[in-house]
């Protein structure tokens, strides 16, 4: 082919055979080489001018130089003048030689090319082209490089001589540049860069570039190489039969080849198309303008479908026409063909308004119909480039069609684009559904291009054995498609909806509008098809792993608002979840969710796993692999074959389906009620007649006269029958279902019923199958709940009632169609039946299901479960208020933590102020929102709060709480950095409760610790129970009192330990009280059992500190209003309720009325009232330590002495007469008196007007009232109150002066021990007086301690007074047992005198002594707080540190052996004063008898305090308890007991008096005149006697007795 403005001869055109026409007797196209050189010749006459190549040779190895050498000579300016004569009119690079591993290769730069000689004899490595090569392997060593192509060199003869100067010639240029890149965006921006490049472009003074087209891409196409055109290029007529074309040839050219071509015959414009390679007739010098339309094929390789997506928004956004060059505009740039991989290989589609030709069709097996000559998807890519046109003009055959104008005209075709998207994610696919209903259309491509919708037609996935195939709405597959890729439901109307495999012939869903039935091309379709109303079933596989994500579908699909429009014609009428399926071990067991059932084919495929009833199941072992998975009951598929044609009648949820399961309708007048529906089935072996399908049919009818009675007569005898009746027949021979209802249910009995029915339908001509009998057991009583309203946080227990003779099996529990086993959750026990679920929230709502099998029976029962939402949120915070050193360098934590029903509806945050603080929240059973708070720089105290929303359906709501930062300066006084943090004295800090509790403890810094004032921890279960009291209604009260006992009565310890929580529980009751209406006996149980909790003797401390606050001092008599409240709502009946503290009577109040209850007794005489009124009693037997003692009289120190006995008529009692059992039996001022709950300023006390004592025995007392309401009986002690005090005086200051007296005594003792314990007598008397003194001082000391530590009338503090109580009562039993001890001591010296046999060693007295005097006392003790104090019956809860009476009678453990020493004492003192009055007869029997009476005064005044005996007084305090003389004598005696051990037992003796004299002897002389006055010897004396007298026995008794006596005296 010529260039431009160059032409061959006629000759050459003659002789070579033109390849276009002779124009002036020249071409420009040949198909053949001249063997004669004759090539192209400038058509002008030449004008020769010498143009001279210089080569210069320049050795590189950095490309970049080269490249710069390429800019540099493209960019200097020619011509350069070298001198007058010579100019540089340019310089080019013309060849580039390089290594290429075996020596060098040479490559031409554009334009140039080597000589037909350097060819051959370098071996060429590309084609020789017009005797011209551009490429040769090796270095020419002759210099021979590369010449321009305007001259080539094509023999190795010289050339022709030319002349000097050629004429001057405008020629144009084709230069052919090859750039290897493998980045589509290189490309793309090399074609930007054309496009937008400024053309001309000047060169040099004589040379310009007027454009710069990209002509020709190649690309690898997996079996070599393909070559493509760009827009208005082709290739020649030649190329593309020498390189297999891609395209069709069209006008001699086609655009695409299978092959790179080795001669460089590249793309050439089509404006001269080279299209035979004969001489072409002359034509003229300049072609006429001809307006042409090119379609570029451009092939994209991406694996990213958002990046083809890109693609065509950008295309479609892309402003058209668009100028490219002066000539040239893009009229517009489309999508045409997306292949991608099917497994199998590849399959291409087209875009819309775009098809590939028929010859392409049916090389390469379409995947779609072929309609009018053309087919849209092909099951591979075109090796020839034929990918899709647009159907404007359509490929059809393989010849070259007609030529076609320039401008089509304008068609409205409406186009099916068949895209294919890869995802493994289902929500990609749920929001492509999305965003194809919401997208607007119709939706403009181009001026006449428009979109007017996208649907999705079909969503594969994998289903274990290969793939599965199911169209979406309106979309079916063809029936061609469905038979070759096995349907997985069924055909109807020639087309499935569900297919076993992935069409490899990209034979997808079409619209239902025009089905595809057969593999012929359908006839034409109308652009708009008839709007018709069709109902779909769309099967949706998700595959997840997480229970709670299914349990959240169910809850969406529960919840979402149907029907939901999709686009104007489509709307979603609802969403099931049908079929859920789970690994079960063994493989996957598929289970139907409610009203869903399988196939009786699928069934008997699949094994099931439950019976196959009415010719279906719910349960499969195995995913089936045709896609049958659940139906709707309603329209059970039953048989293998397709069904019948069904007919859509009316609007989109109306359906009428013609099957073959026909249900016979129930009278109208059948309200029969049974506990247990069993839904049975048995079959008739008859081929099954459709006639039996239609209820109306006389067949029908026939069968149900015959089978029903039958029915009745056999099964009427089961024990608890109703009824039985026929439900209807189904294929599979014939099945006949009936209903059987009954009150129980023995699978034993039914079995033989059934044996019996088979006979009896034999007989009749009915041949039944025996064996074929099966039942569903639908169990109708609810589930028996421990909470009837479920609340947040609760754990909740559902029993199954099940027939009595199917109890002991095991069963299985569903929660939303998916079994559940013991875990963490959920934990399960038989017999009966019960499933506890921990923690209930919104998650847990859904259907819970218990199934048992046992025989030929089923028995299931299954109930809807929520979670109640009208609890609000509960909001925690870590603390409330802390103190934080000013200025420390750190971050306060702060946390926040939300519980609600549905934590998912809940966000949080923390604010300071408007700012929100950053924070990490974290999610489990409740929402926690945490944040690291940096300490500011001000030290001003500071608020944060926490923000939550909680979104409902229609409102948002947003709460708060507030924390509150206090700053102080210096060290901290107090630290506790894992609960109060840090402060200074006092300071107070607010934190958050422990586990399980809401609220907040309070504690302030005192003396450097912190010390607990406020405590409002309240049980979480029982705050959610209060918040939701706050919407509570009548009707709900009954199920809202029966779940607060459940609670209560499950964690009371819990609820008697905390004071919070009582006070939450006493809110609740109050609202309770103020709703209730007509309180049922049922109802009114329930609010015992939980008031029984809260007086409980457990709850006995935390009563004392409600008691003892001011702020919560009224709780107890809001309690007791409430309950009188409640009462007056009672139901009209009569019912009696007993629990363990509380008894109820409501009967009918007749004149007189009376009644006893429990230790009380009433009597209403004739008031002059109707008769037949209700009468409400209530008695309390634990509210004496409920209720304070606070009363209008003057008195402080009353207790409750009977019950509380609450009375309600609802009329006014002007006269009521109430006897009591006193409790504390003891005498004491007994007061009637009853609550008011006015006074004190509304928080109630006791009030004793209107009532006073009538009457009073020693166990009982009777009052008289003119009213009603709550009474009790109160006493206070006989002594009055200004006796109580100076007792107090008394006692305080004696045991004060004993105190002091004992250490004189002990310091005296120790003074004069070695002188006065120098013989074993006197040693263990003074050992006795020693431990004495000792044991009553430190008892004292103790008695002190107890009474600091306790408040009469207000709780003990346990471990305090216990260790107080403990000690009192050892010293004081040792006290007496040393009293014992030294008793016992004179006993032996005064009665064993003269028994040699009775004297024992010293040390064998002391242990004796010891062990009597202190192991007694240990022992006692020891056993009386291990019995008592593991029951709080140790010491005294509301008195002084000492032990218990009324609980335990602990008290005994004193008083008795305190009681036995006394009266020993007493006896032992009676039998010395005996021996001591024994007179011998003799003559000084008068001066005797004088000194007996000294000798037993002195006895009695010294051994009294000695022995103990002055605390028999005690026994004369119970004995006349209202004589305040005995109270203050023994008070007196008792309290200065130390100071008579020191006066008698000590100062007394003569042996001590002297002891202590001797020791000083400047008074001697005292001690002289003290021995002459002193009142006689002394025990020891008495002791010393005895003992010569051992030695030297007197012959008068009488005489020794009185010696005895005198030494008496001085003890």
């Amino acid at each position: 082919m010529c260039e431009e403005r160059f032409a061959l001869s006629y000759d050459t055109c003659l002789a070579y055979t033109p390849c276009d026409g002779i124009i002036q007797s020249t071409c420009r196209c040949i198909n053949g080489i001249p063997v004669d050189g004759q090539f192209c010749h400038p058509q002008p006459p030449p004008k020769i001018d010498l143009d001279y190549d210089i080569n210069i040779e320049v050795t590189v190895s950095d490309i970049a130089v080269i490249n710069g050498l390429r800019y540099l000579l493209a960019t200097a300016p020619f011509p350069y003048p070298l001198t007058n004569s010579i100019e540089e009119t340019g310089v080019n690079l013309t060849t580039v030689c390089y290594p290429n591993g075996n020596g060098f290769q040479c490559m031409c730069e554009e334009r140039f090319a080597l000589s037909y000689d350097t060819c051959l004899a370098y071996t060429p490595c590309d084609d020789i082209f017009q005797g011209t090569c551009r490429c040769i392997n090796g270095i020419p060593s002759d210099g021979q490089f590369c010449h321009p192509q305007s001259s080539p060199m094509t023999t190795s003869t010289p050339p022709t001589p030319r002349t000097t100067v050629a004429p001057k010639i405008d020629l144009d240029y084709d230069i052919n540049i090859e750039v290897t890149v493998s980045d589509i965006a290189v490309i793309n921006g090399l074609r930007y860069l054309l496009a937008t490049a400024p053309f001309p472009y000047p060169l040099t003074n004589s040379i310009e570039e007027t454009g710069v087209n990209l002509t020709t891409v190649c690309y690898p196409n997996g079996n070599g190489f393909q070559c493509m055109c760009e827009e208005r290029f082709a290739l020649s007529y030649d190329t593309c039969l020498a390189y297999t074309p891609c395209d069709d040839i069209f006008q001699g050219t086609c655009r695409c080849i299978n092959g790179i071509p080795s001669d460089g015959q590249f793309c050439h414009p089509q404006s001269s198309p080279m299209t035979t390679s004969t001489p072409p007739t002359p034509r003229t010098t300049v072609a006429p303008k001809i307006d042409l339309d090119y379609d570029i094929n451009i092939e994209v390789t991406v694996s990213d479908i958002a990046v083809i997506n890109g693609l065509r928004y950008l295309l479609a956004t892309a402003p058209f026409p668009y100028p490219l060059t002066n000539s040239i505009e893009e009229t517009g740039v489309n999508l045409t063909t997306v292949c991608y991989p099917n497994g199998n290989g590849f399959q291409c589609m087209c875009e819309e308004r775009f098809a590939l030709s028929y010859d392409t069709c049916l090389a390469y097996t379409p995947c779609d119909d072929i309609f009018q000559g053309t087919c849209r998807c092909i099951n591979g890519i075109p090796s020839d480039g034929q990918f899709c046109h647009p159907q404007s003009s359509p490929m059809t055959t393989s010849t070259p069609p007609t030529p076609r104008t320039t401008v089509a005209p304008k068609i409205d075709l409406d186009y099916d684009i068949n895209i294919e998207v890869t995802v493994s994610d289902i929500a990609v696919i749920n929001g492509l559904r999305y965003l194809l209903a919401t997208a607007p259309f119709p939706y403009p491509l181009t001026n006449s291009i428009e979109e007017t919708g996208v649907n999705l037609t079909t969503v594969c996935y994998p289903n274990g054995n290969g793939f599965q195939c199911m169209c979406e709405e309106r979309f079916a597959l063809s029936y061609d498609t469905c038979l070759a890729y096995t349907p997985c439901d069924d055909i109807f109307q020639g087309t499935c909806r569900c297919i076993n495999g992935i069409p490899s012939d990209g034979q997808f869903c079409h619209p239902q509008s025009s089905p595809m039935t057969t593999s012929t091309p359908p006839t034409p379709r109308t652009t708009v098809a008839p709007k018709i109303d069709l109902d779909y079933d769309i099967n949706i596989e998700v595959t997840v792993s997480d229970i709670a994500v299914i349990i959240g579908l169910r809850y969406l699909l529960a919840t979402a608002p149907f029907p939901y429009p999709l686009t104007n014609s489509i709307e979603e009428t609802g969403v099931n979840l049908t079929t859920v399926c789970y690994p079960n071990g063994n493989g996957f067991q598929c289970m139907c969710e409610e009203r869903f059932a399988l196939s009786y084919d699928t069934c008997l495929a699949y094994t099931p796993c439950d019976d196959i009833f009415q010719g279906t199941c719910r349960c499969i072992n195995g995913i089936p692999s045709d896609g049958q998975f659940c139906h709707p009951q309603s329209s059970p598929m039953t048989p293998s074959t397709p069904p019948t044609p069904r007919t859509t009648v009316g609007p989109v949820t109306n359906i009428t389906t013609l099957t073959s399961n026909t249900t016979a309708a129930r009278p109208t007048t059948t309200t029969s009620t049974s506990d247990f529906t069993l839904e049975m089935s048995f079959k008739i072996l008859l081929a099954f007649d459709q006639h039996l399908a239609n209820s109306s049919s006389s067949m029908f009818k026939t069968f149900k006269s015959d089978i029903e009675p039958t029915l009745t007569k056999n099964y009427g005898n089961l024990n608890g029958f109703v009824e039985v009746y026929v439900l209807g027949f189904r294929n599979g021979s014939v099945v006949t279902d009936f209903v059987l209802k009954a009150n129980s249910v023995n699978s034993t009995a039914i079995a033989t019923l059934n044996s019996k029915v088979a006979v009896d339908l034999q007989a009749q001509g009915y041949n039944v199958d025996p064996t074929s009998f099966s039942g569903v057991i639908q169990g109708n009583q609810p589930f028996i709940k421990n909470y009837d309203i479920i609340y947040p946080g609760t754990t909740l227990q559902l029993t199954c009632v099940v027939p009595v003779t199917m109890q002991m099996g095991t069963g299985s529990w569903s929660v939303n169609g998916l079994p559940v086993s013991n875990n963490a959750k959920y934990s399960i026990t038989n017999s009966p039946p019960t499933l506890t679920v921990q923690d209930m929230s919104g998650g847990d709502n859904g259907i819970y299901m218990f199934t048992m099998t046992q025989s030929f029976l089923t028995f299931t029962h299954e109930e809807s479960i929520s979670v109640t939402d009208v609890v609000p949120p509960i909001i925690q915070l870590n603390m409330l208020a802390t103190n934080v050193p000013c200025g420390a360098n750190e971050n306060i934590p702060l946390e926040c933590c939300v519980t609600y029903y549905l934590i998912k509806n809940v966000t949080a945050k923390w604010m300071d102020g408007s700012v929100e603080i950053p924070s990490v929240q974290t999610t489990t059973n409740m929402l926690c929102v945490s944040a690291a708070y940096p300490v500011p720089n001000q030290c001003n105290t500071k608020e944060l709060t926490c923000q939550v929303i909680v979104k409902k359906i229609s409102t948002t709501q947003t709460l708060t709480k507030n924390v509150t930062l206090m700053f102080f300066s210096g060290a901290p006084d107090c630290k506790d950095p894992t609960t109060y943090g840090l402060g200074k004295n006092g300071n107070t800090s607010t934190v958050s409760c422990p586990a399980n509790f809401t609220g907040s403890r309070t504690a302030v810094c005192e003396n450097g610790t912190w010390t607990l004032v406020e405590d409002n921890c309240v049980f979480s279960i029982i705050k959610t129970l209060e918040l939701f009291s706050q919407s509570l209604s009548p009707a709900n009260v009954s199920s809202f009192v029966n779940d607060l006992w459940v609670t209560t009565t499950n964690y009371t310890t819990i609820i008697t330990q905390s004071p919070a929580t009582i006070i939450s529980i006493v809110n609740i009751l109050r609202k309770v009280a103020s709703v209730s209406q007509n309180i049922s006996k049922t109802s009114m149980q329930d609010v015992l059992e939980t008031v029984s909790v809260l007086v409980s003797a457990q709850a006995k401390e935390s009563w004392a500190g409600l008691n003892s606050n001011n702020r919560t001092q009224n709780t107890s008599s809001a309690l007791l209003e409430s309950i009188e409240n409640i009462t007056h709502s009672l139901s009209s009946n009569s019912f009696t309720i007993i629990t363990t503290n509380i008894q109820l009577n409501k009967t009918t109040l007749t004149f007189p009325f009376n009644e006893a209850m429990n230790s009380s007794q009433i009597l209403i005489p004739s008031q002059g009232l109707s008769s037949n009124m209700a009468i409400t009693t209530i008695v309390f037997t634990t509210l004496d330590f409920v209720l304070p003692n606070r009363t209008t009289g003057n008195s402080t120190n009353n207790s409750i002495n009977g019950i509380v006995l609450l009375a309600y008529v609802n009329e006014t009692i002007n006269n009521v007469s109430l006897t009591f059992d006193k409790t504390n039996k003891t005498k004491g001022n007994n007061q009637c008196v009853f609550w008011n709950f006015k006074i004190f300023e509304g928080t109630g006390g006791w009030d004793s007007t209107g009532c006073k004592l009538d009457s009073e025995t020693n166990v009982s007392v009777t009052c008289s009232c003119n009213h009603l309401t709550s009474f009790s009986i109160l006493m206070s002690p006989y002594v009055p109150e200004y006796i109580e005090v100076a007792l107090n005086y008394i006692t305080y200051i004696g045991v004060s002066i004993s105190m002091g007296c004992l250490v004189l005594c002990l310091i005296i003792e120790a003074f004069v021990w070695s002188v006065v314990t120098k013989n074993s007598t006197s040693h263990m008397r003074h050992v006795a007086i020693v431990n004495i003194a000792l044991s009553l001082l430190i008892a004292n000391i103790w008695f002190i301690i107890g009474a600091a530590v306790s408040n009469v009338g207000q709780s003990t503090p346990k471990n305090a007074c216990s260790a107080a109580t403990f000690f009192i009562h050892f010293f004081y039993l040792a006290l007496f047992f040393w009293m014992l001890v030294s008793a016992l001591l004179l006993f032996y010296c005064t009665v064993m005198v003269f028994s040699r046999m009775s004297h024992m060693s010293k040390s064998t007295m002391m242990a004796i002594a010891f062990s009597v005097g202190y192991g007694a006392p240990l022992i006692i003790a020891i056993i009386t707080i291990a019995v008592t104090a593991p029951k709080n019956g140790y010491f005294r809860q509301d008195d002084a540190c000492w032990l218990n009476w009324y609980q335990t009678k602990a008290l005994l453990a004193f008083v008795i052996p305190a009681l036995i020493i006394v009266v020993v004492n007493l006896l032992i003192l009676i039998v010395v004063l005996f021996k001591t009055l024994m007179r011998g007869v003799g003559e000084n029997r008068q001066s005797d008898e004088k000194n007996a009476l000294v000798v037993i005064a002195r006895c009695v005044a010294v051994l009294t305090p000695i022995f103990g005996i002055t605390w028999g007084l005690g026994i004369g305090t119970m004995v006349a308890p209202a004589n305040p003389g005995v109270h203050i004598a023994f008070t007196i005696f008792n309290s200065l007991q130390g100071f008579f051990i020191l006066v008698f037992g000590t100062l007394l003796d003569s042996k001590i008096r002297s002891a202590v004299v001797g020791r000083f002897s400047f008074l001697r002389s005292l001690s002289s005149r003290t021995r002459s006055t002193s009142a006689g010897p002394s025990l020891s004396s008495l002791a010393e006697r005895i003992k010569r007298r051992r030695q030297n026995v007197s012959a008068s008794d009488s005489s020794t007795s009185l010696r005895a006596s005198d030494a008496l005296i001085s003890a």
